[in-house]
């Protein structure tokens, strides 16, 4: 039988190619993307020497920046990485993308067109409402507790704990309106 299994595994390895062209084109596309943000961290302020030796403003997105970078790289390769997997991955790439993944994407754009006039907590607490609303859920009230608790926790997390203001947009709404942050 295990015989059978690696005869079967070999098989499968041998069909999947060194690399998908498809893949490789997505995948320089990421790294060009990533070498245009990671360009624009180059240009963001110092902070003053005042402030001490701590993590400066570009150091978080350059971490987002390598993580993407580093998957992109991997990614021609997956059909090496996971052979087991591969037919089944590419046969779903054969299929269109879903209606949801559009309006996923299309909500997050205009979501993240209006956040400046609506504010990071008016803005993570309706992405957090309507989100899950939009993929399907129905227990309204879960949602809604989702929805204050995420935005709360992640307002005291920054707000409290690291010392990260958000911006208030024209509601002005901060942590300040929140009585026990």
């Amino acid at each position: 039988m295990n015989e059978q299994v690696s005869r079967a595994e070999e098989k499968r390895r041998k069909s999947a190619p060194f690399f998908d062209p498809g893949d490789l084109f997505v995948s320089a596309r990421l790294l060009a993307g990533a070498g245009y943000l990671y360009y624009l961290t180059t240009t963001f302020e110092e902070p003053s020497a005042l402030l001490g030796d701590n993590v400066g403003p570009a150091d978080f997105p350059r971490l987002v920046i390598y993580f993407i970078a580093i998957l992109a790289v991997i990614l021609p390769f997956e059909s090496h990485l996971q052979p087991q997997r591969w037919q089944k991955i590419w046969e779903g790439r054969q299929h269109p993308v879903a209606v949801i993944t559009w309006l996923t994407i299309g909500f997050l754009v205009v979501t993240s067109l209006i956040a400046p006039v609506l504010g990071t907590i008016i803005t993570m607490f309706l992405v957090s409402l309507l989100l899950p609303l939009l993929w399907g859920e129905r227990r309204l009230v879960l949602v809604i507790t989702f929805a204050v608790i995420f935005t709360l926790a992640v307002t005291w997390v920054f707000n409290i704990i690291l010392k990260v203001f958000f911006e208030p947009g024209v509601f002005g709404v901060t942590a300040k309106f929140i009585p026990f942050l």
